[in-house]
C-alpha cells in the first residue's frame, strides 16, 4: 500500500467524486500508463471517465461477483474467478464459454452492466499491476479504523502523522537495501523455483525453450525478451513458473535472478518513492489563521425519506401508544378476576 492522497466528503455523490478526481489529476497529471480500479459506484465511474478519459479503467471483480451471484447460480459460476485471474486470453475464453453455455443471458448482462476491464487477460501488460479486486483499499480502512471517530481536523492531522511515520520507516529500509531488485521479490522467486518437477524443459537455446506441464500443455519461453506464452511474465514483470524452470536449468551457469525482473521492483524506484519527507507541523494554536469570506456553519442533517413529522405529533403518538398499553393491562387484570 502506497498512500497517495486522501480527502473528506460528506457523501459519495457524483459531484464530490468529480471534485476528488480533479484534485488528484492536478497531482498526478496525464500519465502515459495509469490504471484506476473502482467498485460499482456510478458516481465514481462517471468521475473517472470525465477526469481521466485515457486511463486503463478497471472494475473490482469482487463487487462484480456480488452482483453476479444475486442474479445467477449454479456450478458454472465457479468458472468466473479462474476466468478473471487468467493471463492468457484463450484460457479466459474457455472458462467463459462454459459460463455462457449454462447461463444464456450472462453475456449480455455483463456487457450491459460491467463494461470495464475485470479480467487480467484484457489488462495493459505495460502496467505491472495484476490485481483484479480493490481489496488493497481495505488495507487503508483497516489501518485507520481506530481513529475514524475523531473530529475531521484531528483525523486529518492524525492520518498525516501516520503517513509521515510510514514514509520515514520505509525510507530507512531503503537505505539498508542492496542489489538491483528488492530482496523480498528475489526471495519469493527463489522459493518458487522449488517444486517445479512437473515441468519439462525442451531447450532451443540457453534462454529460449518449450516448457511442458503435466497436463500436456506447451508454453514458449523467451527469457531474453522476458516473455512467456502464458502471459504472466508480461503482466507482472516477474518470471512465471515456466520461465523459472528454464532460468534455473542446470545447463545455464552464473544466472542472476534479478536480471529477469522488471525495474518496477528495483531498489532505486523504492528509494525514490519514499525520498520526499512528509512535512512536520506544530501544535494547532500555531497554525496559520485564515480569514474566510463566509462563515462556516454546522453541517446540515440529512432529510429522512417519507413524510416529515412534527415533534408535537411524535409526542402525541407516543402518549397514545402508552395509553393503549395501559388499557390492555387493565383489561387483562379484569378478566383474571372474573375467572376467579
Amino acid at each position: 500500500m502506497y498512500p497517495l492522497a486522501y480527502g473528506f466528503m460528506d457523501s459519495e455523490t457524483e459531484d464530490n467524486w468529480k471534485w476528488w478526481m480533479a484534485q488528484l489529476h492536478k497531482v498526478v497529471g496525464d500519465l502515459p500508463k495509469l490504471a484506476i480500479c473502482s467498485d460499482a459506484c456510478k458516481g465514481l465511474l462517471n468521475a473517472v471517465r470525465d477526469v481521466f478519459p485515457e486511463v486503463d479503467r478497471r472494475e473490482c471483480f469482487r463487487h462484480l461477483m456480488q452482483n453476479f451471484v444475486k442474479r445467477y447460480s449454479g456450478d458454472s459460476s465457479g468458472h468466473m474467478w479462474p476466468a478473471a485471474r487468467a493471463y492468457d486470453k484463450h484460457v479466459y475464453e474457455s472458462h467463459m464459454a462454459i459460463v455462457y453455455a449454462a447461463l444464456s443471458s450472462a453475456k449480455s448482462w455483463l456487457e450491459t452492466h460491467h463494461k470495464l476491464k475485470w479480467q487480467r487477460s484484457d489488462f495493459d501488460p505495460d502496467i505491472k499491476c495484476d490485481y483484479v479486486t480493490s481489496n488493497v483499499a481495505e488495507v487503508f480502512n483497516n489501518w485507520i479504523k481506530d481513529i475514524k471517530d475523531l473530529p475531521v481536523v484531528e483525523l486529518a492531522d492524525k492520518i498525516r502523522e501516520m503517513i509521515m511515520i510510514l514514509s520515514y520507516k520505509r525510507r530507512k529500509i531503503g537505505e539498508r537495501l542492496y542489489g538491483r531488485i528488492l530482496p523480498a521479490v528475489i526471495q519469493i522467486l527463489n522459493a518458487r523455483t522449488r517444486g517445479l518437477g512437473h515441468l519439462t524443459v525442451i531447450k532451443g537455446d540457453n534462454y529460449a525453450a518449450e516448457v511442458w506441464d503435466n497436463f500436456n500443455r506447451r508454453f514458449v519461453v523467451k527469457a531474453y525478451l522476458h516473455e512467456c506464452s502464458c502471459c504472466e511474465w508480461q503482466h507482472t514483470g516477474k518470471p512465471c513458473q515456466h520461465a523459472l524452470s528454464l532460468i534455473t536449468a542446470r545447463q545455464i551457469r552464473n544466472v542472476r535472478m534479478e536480471d529477469f525482473v522488471h525495474d518496477y521492483y528495483s531498489v532505486e524506484k523504492f528509494r525514490k518513492a519514499y525520498a520526499r519527507q512528509i512535512e512536520q507541523l506544530p501544535s494547532k494554536e500555531k497554525w496559520p489563521k485564515v480569514d474566510l469570506a463566509f462563515e462556516v456553519g454546522a453541517p446540515l442533517s440529512k432529510r429522512g425519506v417519507g413524510r416529515q413529522q412534527k415533534i408535537g405529533s411524535k409526542v402525541a403518538l407516543k402518549v397514545e401508544v402508552v395509553g393503549l398499553n395501559v388499557l390492555k393491562s387493565l383489561l387483562k387484570m379484569r378478566m383474571r378476576r372474573l375467572k376467579k
